[in-house]
């Protein structure tokens, strides 16, 4: 699941990998709401088809609608709880990690005027060019953002791009 791109180096592969990455996580949440409407709408005939007869309630259908979607639901959990290491390693570090000295992450509280002197600081830093190691911690922390989503949103695509596919055979 962690999908880890190599060490410091930001590069344009990695940048684009990245990009195709959070492309095609959003194909996919675009692909699970046309899904789940497909899914809810011959779900819903369903029900309004069995409104009054208590037999045709017990449809297995009806069970599998709550079922499903905890099984979804404690695998997407699963998934995503696999990449919260390398996220919270990402995040630290992008926050802590040393991106110019007198950063204010550490240490006492900052003021508002350590803020102002040091986003100065980074401003010339990153013009000169001097950030890379910036730049590449949060290209890590997005690269770790973008493995956790995708591999929450997994489970959900596979779950209701099946349902919709099912329904839509059975209901015609």
């Amino acid at each position: 699941m962690t999908r880890r791109r190599g060490g410091k180096r930001v590069t344009p592969a990695r940048m684009l990998a990245l990009a195709g990455e959070l492309a095609r996580t959003g194909v996919q949440g675009g692909e699970v709401g046309i899904a789940a409407a497909r899914t809810i709408t011959h779900r819903t005939a369903m029900m309004a088809a069995a409104a009054g007869d208590p037999v045709a309630m017990a449809n297995p259908e009806f069970v599998r609608m709550g079922t499903e979607k905890l099984e979804a639901a404690v695998e997407a959990g699963q998934a995503m709880a696999k990449g919260m290491a390398e996220l919270g390693q990402a995040w630290t570090a992008l926050a802590a990690g040393p991106l110019l000295p007198g950063s204010p992450a550490f240490g006492r509280v900052p003021t508002p005027a350590d803020w102002l002197a040091w986003q100065s600081r980074a401003a010339g830093a990153m013009a000169s060019g001097m950030m890379m190691g910036g730049m590449a911690a949060g290209l890590r922390l997005a690269e770790a953002w973008s493995a956790v989503a995708s591999a929450g949103l997994a489970p959900v695509h596979r779950t209701v791009s099946a349902n919709a596919r099912r329904l839509g055979r059975e209901r015609g």
